[in-house]
């Protein structure tokens, strides 16, 4: 699992093993929203096309979303653009009692700050993650690719 387009570096080594699954975690299909969260990471499009590439060569993929950050991420935009590209797809909820919330917080609030008191709101509530993860399965599902699980902390 990374967050790296780079792993498309060692194609040729990774294809030597017989069961070798290669993920990518994102938490936007966004580019100009990653950049503020991880500024880092790889955009998420040089994700999905790292992913693609693997992919196509017979390599086994995944994605792992995460962190999900309500009124943030959007599973009705990531799941499209991993269709033909994963195997498999989990979904990580943000974990808010975890030092990293406050990181978290100081984004939404600095690029975001329209978006913070909902994403805070619903990063709360077990009701939300309930239809979320609901919402999430059938996609998953519509696209014909195995769900890994929707983790809550």
């Amino acid at each position: 699992l990374t967050k790296s387009a780079l792993v498309v570096r060692d194609i040729d080594l990774l294809r030597q093993f017989q069961q070798a699954s290669i993920g990518v975690s994102l938490m936007t299909i966004h580019d100009d929203i990653a950049r503020h969260f991880e500024p880092r990471a790889s955009v998420p499009s040089e994700r999905l096309d790292a992913l693609r590439e693997l992919k196509n060569v017979g390599i086994r993929t995944y994605a792992f979303i995460s962190p999900y950050i309500p009124a943030i991420s959007n599973i009705e935009d990531i799941m499209p653009a991993l269709e033909g590209i994963a195997d498999e797809i989990g979904v990580e909820a943000i974990n808010t009692k975890a030092g990293n919330w406050s990181g978290v917080e100081h984004v939404l609030a600095t690029h975001y700050p329209e978006r913070l008191a909902q994403s805070t709101l619903h990063a709360r509530d077990i009701t939300y993650w309930e239809v979320l993860e609901q919402q999430t399965r059938q996609l998953i599902e519509a696209i014909h690719v195995e769900c890994m699980g929707f983790f809550r902390h």
